[in-house]
């Protein structure tokens, strides 16, 4: 199992939780690793080595975590959204700053690109939630609270769920040369945002790290009625796990969408999941009907929770 922290990349044994190995060193040298955007350095674990993403660099090591080589990305590749290996070519997104609609808004695009980062063809354009400063241009703050992958590459296909008001939820699914196969369109209940709600992201914006973010955006913010239609999903072991707003009773557990490769509903469960932050609200993954998720217990300290998914 692979945890990342800052720079920092830890190897743990499973099971058992035994340390095998702290590696990821903090610089611009090489065989260092950028500071990232956000919490930590993105990892994704390929078949036979790790890609790490930092700032606007692909690090890849063995899954021992021995240094094999490095990328730069260009500056115009959004890196904090991820960017994903896709044969001997990658599927990422691009903000297109120069690039704007009929309305003038900016947009991000979705690309496959080559070995060298340069675009081959780009597979999907939509509006950015966040606008450029001073455009003026109001948005709904929950389409923000992700900054995780919008994107998977599994059985040599992509399926990308952007995080965004116009995409319903929906998820895409194109083929290895970047041709739309099929759309995902689950199911959504819809979970009702009330002002109970709306008092509870103030409280949380202006208590932590986001209070700046707030103070500059909160004249922009027009919630909808509704929560979005998903939080957050993943495409793992021939599954894609959906995570909804929906919760039980007592608040304590999530509703989980279970779907196979075309879409057809699996089965809907209800997981144990703790909240975290605004912009990373769950830390968690999936993987072998297990969900692994870095908890903060009540004596402030860190730990793995493992859920057996049945």
């Amino acid at each position: 199992m692979y945890i990342t922290e800052g720079t920092s990349i830890y190897i743990y044994s499973l099971p058992g939780l035994k340390l095998l190995k702290k590696f990821g060193k903090k610089g611009e040298g090489p065989q260092e690793l950028l500071p990232p955007f956000g919490r930590h350095v993105h990892l994704d674990v390929l078949p036979h080595e790790l890609m790490v993403i930092s700032g606007f660099r692909l690090s890849f090591f063995t899954k021992q975590g021995s240094y094999i080589k490095e990328v730069k990305t260009p500056s115009t590749i959004l890196t904090n959204r991820y960017i994903r290996k896709l044969g001997v070519n990658f599927v990422g997104s691009t903000q297109n700053w120069g690039r704007r609609d009929e309305k003038n808004l900016i947009m991000i695009a979705y690309n496959i690109y080559d070995s060298n980062q340069k675009i081959i063809k780009e597979i999907y354009r939509t509006r950015l939630g966040l606008q450029a400063p001073g455009s003026n241009i109001q948005f709904n703050p929950l389409y923000l609270t992700l900054l995780e992958p919008t994107l998977y590459v599994f059985d040599e296909k992509i399926f990308l769920g952007h995080y965004g008001q116009n995409e319903k939820g929906v998820i895409y699914v194109f083929d290895s040369n970047g041709d739309k196969l099929y759309d995902i369109k689950p199911e959504y209940e819809k979970i009702i945002f009330t002002e109970k709600h709306k008092e509870a992201y103030k409280k949380e914006f202006v208590t932590q790290a986001q209070k700046e973010f707030y103070e500059a955006n909160k004249h922009l913010f027009k919630y909808s009625g509704y929560f979005p239609e998903r939080q957050w999903f993943q495409v793992v072991d021939k599954k894609i796990y959906i995570q909804t707003y929906k919760k039980n009773k007592p608040g304590n557990k999530t509703e989980f969408l279970i779907h196979d490769l075309k879409g057809k509903l699996l089965t809907k469960i209800m997981l144990p999941l703790k909240y975290a932050s605004y912009f990373y609200p769950y830390l968690y993954s999936i993987k072998k009907g297990k969900l692994y998720q870095i908890v903060e217990d009540d004596d402030e300290r860190w730990g793995v929770h493992i859920t057996k998914i049945e």
